[in-house]
């Protein structure tokens, strides 16, 4: 027989079940992530930190999407960090959210399409630590792979970097 305890231990235990998440970036960003310890910040322009009070709404958010193929004319896929997002959650109170000024979520009324999920930074000192909830990290191949190609050079370095820190990942073609 449950009794009020019981039922609210099952129900903290249980956490909220967001799923896999993914961020993607492109290959320096990736590099950028890796050597600040997996801690993802919003990058701004330096007009807009001058006035924090005033910060755009996009300015307090690092995002993630559940969209593991994101194609995206705004969003760079050279590099996929797949997240643990229940972990996560746990951790980050994590927000559904549909950019439907960049087109993106279903535009009918009632009907809401919220592929993202977002962490609001500025509770937690502008950054989101990624690297105890992280799966794995899926590394597009360049598509031009000449040796003075700079996609190529930022490739080799990532990857390189990714296999000094022993981080699971993997080299793709296509995301799946």
């Amino acid at each position: 027989m449950y009794n009020l305890t019981n039922i609210l231990k099952e129900v903290l235990d249980e956490g909220k079940q967001v799923g896999t998440l993914y961020h993607f970036t492109n290959y320096d960003g990736a590099i950028g992530i890796i050597m600040k310890d997996f801690k993802l910040k919003v990058a701004l322009a330096p007009d807009i930190l001058k006035n924090k009070e005033k910060l755009p709404d996009y300015a307090r958010y690092v995002s993630f999407t559940r969209n593991r193929d994101l194609n995206s004319p705004t969003i760079s896929r050279e590099v996929r960090f797949v997240v643990d997002g229940d972990a996560l959650s746990n951790k980050y109170r994590t927000e559904p959210f549909a950019d439907v000024k960049a087109g993106f979520g279903r535009q009918k009324p009632g009907e809401k399409d919220e592929a993202e999920e977002r962490v609001n930074v500025e509770k937690h000192n502008g950054v989101v630590d990624i690297k105890p909830f992280l799966i794995s990290v899926d590394v597009m191949e360049p598509k031009d792979m000449r040796v003075d190609s700079l996609d190529s050079e930022a490739f080799f370095e990532l990857v390189q970097d990714l296999k000094e820190k022993n981080i699971p990942h993997r080299i793709v073609n296509q995301y799946r």
